[in-house]
C-alpha cells in the first residue's frame, strides 16, 4: 500500500490546534506556579528583597538591591527554577551616600536612632541589639538604607558596641562615620562609667576605630572627698574630678606621709568646683603636720580637724590652709592643740557622758577616760550626723564603766536614725531619747540598741512615737455587689492610683469606678486606714467605707454573723495609731422557703479517714508554701503582690478538702516589743484569711490566728533566722 502524505497532514491539523488552546488556557496556571516556586526559590537562597512576575515562561526580577552583586546572585536562584526560559532583570539599587554616617541618641524616654543603615538584615540586627539593650525604652528608627559603608560587618559591630556603651550612660550619643565610633555623654553612675571608658579603650571590634571619646563621670552632688588619718595609713576617699586629678593627689599625699601607706578609694566623678585639685593637695599637705585628723571637701567648703603636737603646730597648720586654698572655698578649723602637761585625770562618780544633737549641732558632755577616746567620741558623732557642728566639751577623768566606747557608739548609732535628741551614759545605764513620727523606728531603736550595747551597758530607749498629722480629708468607697465607686479627695495621685489597684485585688468581680479627686497633702498612715476600709468592705454583701478626717465609718450587709463579727473586731483593734472607727452592719437574712425534706446525710469518713485527709491537705498547703512565697510591705500586713500567685494556689488546695478546717497562724521576729509583734502577726493572719476567702473558700472553715514571736524556728540574732521567723503556717483540723 502507498503512503499518502495528504492523509497525514489532515491529521495534524487538529493536533495543533489542541497544544494551541493547551497553552492559551492554562497560561494563567503555569505563571502562578512559577511565581511561587520562584519565590520560594528566593528565599531560599536568602534573598527577601527581589519579586519575580511571569510572562509566559519569562521571568521579570523587581526589587531594591543592596549591594550591586545581588541582582546577580537573583537571577541565577531564578534560572535555577525548573520550567523557566529567560530571567529578565528589571532591579534597582538603594541609593550610595559619600558620608555613610549612623548615629543613636538617649533621651529621657526613648532611644533614636538616625543615619543611614547599609541593609533591612542590617536594621533588624541593631533593632534587635537596642531593644535588649535598652528593655522598657522606646525605639524610634529614623535611619535611611544606603550603599557606602566601607565593611558591612564591621560597621555591624561597631552599632552593637556603640549601643552597648549607650546603656551606660544617663545621657549621649554615640555616632559611626563609616567604621569610625564616636562617643559622648554622662555616665549613669561610677561602676558603668568605668565600664564604658575601659571598653572603648582596649575592647573595640575588629575593623573599627575610636574617633571621639567624650564621656564624662557622673555628677555628684555634693561633690565631696575625705583625706584622714588612721594609724600608719592616710585613705583618701570620696570623689575626685580626672584621672590627672587622682595622680595629682597622690604624688602629694606620698609626698607629704613618705612612711605612711596611702589607700586610694576615690572614684571618679564631675562637678567639682573650681580651685578643687589646688585645695585637696593643700589639705593633704597640712594634715601632715597634724599628729592626728582629717580634712574634708564638701563642694567649696573645707573642714580640717584634728590633733596637733602644740599650739605654735596648730597655728601654723591653720595658716597654712587660709593661705593656700582658693578664695572660694569656706574654711572649717577644728584643730586642737595637745597640752603640754595635762595634770592628772580626776576621778568622777558618777561617771555621765551626754550628747544632745538638734538639726544643726552636736553638744558633747561630761567625761571621757582620755584624750584619745574624746577624740574618738567627736569623730563618732561627726561620722554619724554629718554637716552638723560639732561642740566637744568632754572633759578627761577616770572611773568609767568597761565598755564606755561601745556604749556610747552604740547610742550615737540609735540616735542616729531618729535624727535630734540626747544620748546619756550614766556608769551603765545607757538612755536615749527623741521623738520620731515613724512608728517602726521606736521598735528599730530598741533592738539596735539591745543588740549593739552586748551587754556591755543596760540601754534604756525613751523613743516617742509622735506622729505627723494627718490631712483632714472625705473619701468614701461604695459597693453594690456588681460596682465599686471611690470618691472624695486623696492626698496625692500616686495614693489614689494604689486606691484603685486595691479595690480592683479585692472586688474582682465588680467594676471599679474612681471619681477621686487629688487634694496634694501630706499623709503617713491615712493611706493605710483607707486601704483598711476597703478590705472591710470586701467582705460585705454591700456597703460603704467612709473616711472622714481620722474617722473610719463601715456600714453595710454581712453575708453571716461571723463576717459581721470578724468586721466589728477588726475595725476596733486594726486602724493605724490616732483614727477610730465605727460600725453599722447588719446580717442578711435567708428569704422564708418551704423547708424541704432533706437528703440522707452523707457517710462519715471514719475518724481514722479523716485525719488521713487533713494529713494530705496539710501536706499539699506545707508543699505549695515550700515552692512560693507570702511576703507583706514593711512591718505592714499588706500582702506584697509577688505573693498572689502562691495565694491563689493555696485557694485551689483548699476548695480540694472543703470539709476540713485550717488554722492560719502568723509568726514575726523578736524585734520590736512583744504586743506589737502579736498585733502584727495577727493582722498578717487576718490578710491572708481575707485573701483566701476572697477566692472562694468559706470563711467559717478559716481561723486566723497571731502568735508574735512567741514560736521561733530560727535564733533571732542573725537576718537570716529573724527571716525564717517571719512566716505565715497553715494547720488543717478534721474537726
Amino acid at each position: 500500500m502507498r503512503c499518502n502524505p495528504w492523509r497525514w497532514l489532515w491529521g495534524l491539523v487538529p493536533l495543533a490546534l489542541l497544544g494551541w488552546a493547551t497553552v492559551f488556557y492554562e497560561r494563567d496556571g503555569i505563571e502562578r506556579d512559577l511565581a511561587r516556586r520562584a519565590q520560594a526559590a528566593l528565599e531560599a537562597a536568602g534573598i527577601d528583597w527581589a519579586q519575580a512576575g511571569f510572562a509566559g515562561r519569562d521571568a521579570v526580577l523587581a526589587g531594591v538591591a543592596d549591594d550591586e552583586s545581588d541582582p546577580a546572585k537573583a537571577a541565577a536562584a531564578l534560572r535555577g527554577v525548573w520550567g523557566v526560559r529567560v530571567v529578565d532583570t528589571n532591579t534597582q539599587l538603594i541609593p550610595k551616600v559619600d558620608n555613610f554616617d549612623w548615629v543613636a541618641q538617649r533621651q529621657p524616654n526613648r532611644i533614636v536612632l538616625l543615619g543611614h543603615m547599609p541593609s533591612e538584615a542590617a536594621r533588624k540586627a541593631v533593632l534587635g541589639v537596642a531593644r535588649a539593650s535598652f528593655p522598657g525604652l522606646e525605639i524610634s528608627d529614623k535611619t535611611k538604607l544606603a550603599r557606602g559603608v566601607p565593611s558591612v560587618d564591621a560597621w555591624l559591630a561597631g552599632a552593637g558596641f556603640g549601643l552597648k556603651q549607650l546603656a551606660g550612660l544617663k545621657q549621649g550619643e554615640v555616632r559611626l562615620d563609616g567604621v569610625a565610633l564616636s562617643v559622648s555623654g554622662e555616665g549613669r553612675d561610677a561602676a558603668s562609667y568605668k565600664a564604658v571608658k575601659t571598653a572603648l579603650a582596649s575592647d573595640m571590634p575588629r575593623g573599627v576605630r575610636l574617633a571621639d571619646d567624650r564621656v564624662t563621670p557622673p555628677v555628684a552632688t555634693p561633690f565631696l572627698w575625705t583625706a584622714r588619718t588612721e594609724g600608719r595609713q592616710l585613705i583618701l576617699s570620696g570623689h575626685v574630678p580626672a584621672e590627672t586629678a587622682r595622680a595629682e593627689i597622690l604624688a602629694a599625699a606620698k609626698a607629704a606621709f613618705p612612711q605612711a601607706a596611702v589607700v586610694d578609694r576615690m572614684e571618679l566623678a564631675a562637678g567639682a568646683p573650681a580651685g578643687w585639685n589646688i585645695a585637696a593637695a593643700i589639705a593633704v599637705r597640712e594634715l601632715a603636720r597634724l599628729e592626728s585628723g582629717s580634712a574634708e571637701l564638701r563642694d567649696a567648703s573645707a573642714t580640717v580637724a584634728g590633733l596637733a603636737r602644740d599650739e605654735a603646730t596648730a597655728e601654723a597648720t591653720r595658716r597654712g590652709l587660709g593661705n593656700g586654698l582658693p578664695k572660694a572655698f569656706r574654711l572649717t578649723d577644728q584643730i586642737r592643740a595637745r597640752e603640754a602637761a595635762p595634770p592628772p585625770a580626776r576621778t568622777a562618780s558618777p561617771y555621765v557622758t551626754a550628747v544632745a544633737v538638734d538639726a544643726g549641732t552636736v553638744v558633747l558632755t561630761g567625761f571621757a577616760p582620755s584624750e584619745a577616746a574624746r577624740q574618738a567620741a567627736q569623730q563618732s558623732a561627726a561620722t554619724r550626723f554629718p554637716g552638723r557642728r560639732i561642740d566637744n566639751r568632754l572633759e578627761i577623768a577616770i572611773g568609767n564603766p568597761d565598755g564606755w566606747q561601745r556604749c556610747l557608739d552604740s547610742g550615737l548609732a540609735g540616735l542616729a536614725k531618729v535624727g535630734t535628741g540626747q544620748v546619756k551614759l550614766v556608769d551603765r545605764r545607757l538612755e536615749v531619747s527623741g521623738t520620731t513620727d515613724d512608728d517602726t523606728l521606736v521598735a528599730a531603736v530598741t533592738a539596735q540598741l539591745a543588740r549593739d550595747a552586748a551587754g556591755q551597758c543596760d540601754s534604756v530607749p525613751r523613743i516617742t512615737y509622735q506622729p505627723a498629722p494627718e490631712p483632714e480629708l472625705d473619701w468614701r468607697a461604695q459597693y453594690s455587689g456588681r460596682e465599686v465607686v471611690l470618691s472624695g479627695d486623696v492626698p496625692s495621685a500616686a495614693i489614689k492610683a494604689e486606691l484603685v489597684a486595691s479595690a480592683k485585688r479585692l472586688f474582682r468581680d465588680a467594676t471599679v469606678a474612681d471619681r477621686m479627686r487629688v487634694v496634694e497633702s501630706r499623709a503617713r498612715t491615712w493611706p493605710a486606714a483607707a486601704d483598711q476600709g476597703l478590705r472591710m468592705l470586701s467582705r460585705l454583701a454591700s456597703g460603704e467605707a467612709h473616711l472622714q478626717r481620722r474617722q473610719l465609718s463601715v456600714t453595710g450587709i454581712a453575708r453571716d454573723q461571723l463576717t459581721a463579727t470578724q468586721i466589728r473586731d477588726q475595725i476596733g483593734r486594726e486602724l493605724p495609731g490616732g483614727f477610730s472607727g465605727r460600725e453599722a452592719i447588719e446580717v442578711r437574712q435567708a428569704a422564708a422557703t418551704p423547708v424541704p425534706t432533706p437528703p440522707a446525710p452523707p457517710a462519715i469518713p471514719a475518724p481514722d479517714l479523716r485525719a488521713a485527709a487533713a494529713r494530705a491537705c496539710q501536706d499539699a498547703l506545707k508543699s505549695t508554701m515550700r515552692d512560693g512565697t507570702i511576703r507583706f510591705q514593711r512591718a505592714s500586713a499588706e500582702l506584697a503582690e509577688e505573693s498572689f500567685p502562691t495565694l491563689d494556689k493555696l485557694v485551689a488546695v483548699a476548695k480540694t478538702c472543703p470539709e476540713l478546717k485550717i488554722d492560719i497562724e502568723g509568726h514575726t521576729d523578736a524585734e520590736g516589743t512583744p504586743e506589737r509583734n502579736q498585733r502584727l502577726s495577727d493582722r498578717r493572719a487576718r490578710s491572708v484569711s481575707d485573701y483566701l476567702t476572697q477566692g472562694g473558700i468559706e470563711a467559717a472553715r478559716l481561723t486566723p490566728v497571731g502568735f508574735g514571736d512567741t514560736k521561733p524556728i530560727a535564733p533571732n540574732d542573725t537576718a537570716e533566722g529573724r527571716a525564717q521567723n517571719r512566716r505565715i503556717e497553715f494547720q488543717v483540723r478534721a474537726k
